[in-house]
């Protein structure tokens, strides 16, 4: 086997493994376990794990854990520190307590308390720690209400709103690790990437729909780290290979605001469902991917702007 099918065999195994970690972080997630399922030896899949994500197999289930936690602190005040903790695969809250606090260096507590209230009235949307100091949870946080200010007078709304309960997507998919905020040319080379193949296999019909999945929650996740998969449904068992992988996205019930956006707008109408319209709403997320669809009108639009619909997973509060 050459360097180029080893790689593409890797990347393989890799997507494999990550999608698995992604779906259950509750479960005893060790190195034996997961090469295993990579059908690799413990040192070797560690290797290839890293060079390819650029995380240690432990740095990158510590940081999704905590970022999950912290996603369900902020947004569930229905569920207990203790079952946070479950949800994220610590046995108990004590364990859970210290390692949230040496993570983010605030409480989980204080974290919970503060992530349910209204930003307006919690000493200016700060989060603080026990000892005074910016926590790294209170950076990102300040960092997005600066990046909110700013276009403020320039807020994008949808055109048209709907909530709807969507069934489970089939989809095949390739996947981006690190930064693509309005990069053009990098989704451009990706849902190439993906046409091309499932083209070239018949895969491709009038029913086709096109999505991308954002697997990162909020603005905890260095840009370096944050992963996207580019997606197309498929209506069949489809055998993958290479970096094409496949899942299914789960369904449920969804927020959905339908938007005709340029490449420098993406990010308004995001803070336009997350930020304005769900704080807002009596709805909070679920613990479901969120993503963008490409409705079929898009090749129509003389305006240069692209036809988006952004779906997020809701539950009632």
């Amino acid at each position: 086997m050459n360097n180029k099918l080893d790689k593409k065999e890797y990347i393989s195994k890799i997507n494999l493994v990550q999608d698995y970690i992604e779906n259950n972080l509750e479960k005893n997630l060790t190195l034996d376990n997961l090469s295993k399922i990579a059908n690799y030896s413990p040192y070797h899949f560690h290797r290839l794990f890293k060079n390819y994500t650029r995380e240690s197999l432990y740095s990158y289930i510590k940081r999704l854990r905590f970022e999950k936690a912290a996603f369900l602190l902020s947004t569930d005040n229905k569920k207990t520190i203790t079952q946070v903790a479950a949800n994220v695969g610590f046995a108990n809250q004590a364990s859970f307590a210290k390692a949230f606090k040496k993570y983010f260096g605030v409480n989980a507590s204080e974290y919970k308390i503060q992530g349910n209230e209204d930003p307006q009235n919690s000493k200016n949307g700060q989060i603080e720690s026990n000892d005074g100091k910016d926590s790294k949870i209170n950076n990102v946080y300040n960092d997005t209400v600066k990046k909110n200010n700013i276009h403020e007078k320039e807020k994008i709304k949808p055109y048209k709103f709907e909530i709807k309960k969507i069934s489970n997507k089939e989809v095949i998919y390739v996947r981006y690790i690190g930064k693509y905020k309005q990069d053009t040319k990098l989704f451009t080379t990706l849902f190439n990437k993906l046409y091309q193949w499932a083209f070239a296999r018949d895969l491709v019909s009038c029913k086709t729909q096109w999505l991308v999945v954002y697997h990162d929650i909020g603005n905890l996740t260095e840009d370096t780290k944050l992963r996207m998969s580019v997606c197309m449904t498929v209506d069949q068992s489809v055998k993958v290979e290479g970096d094409i992988g496949n899942t299914i996205i789960e369904g449920g019930k969804y927020a959905i605001g339908s938007f005709k956006l340029d490449y420098t707008e993406y990010q308004q109408a995001w803070d336009y469902m997350i930020d304005e319209w769900l704080e807002k709403s009596g709805f909070k997320l679920s613990d479901k991917p969120a993503f963008e669809f490409y409705p079929l009108d898009n090749d129509n639009n003389s305006d240069h702007k692209k036809a988006v619909d952004i779906y997020i997973p809701v539950q009632p509060k």
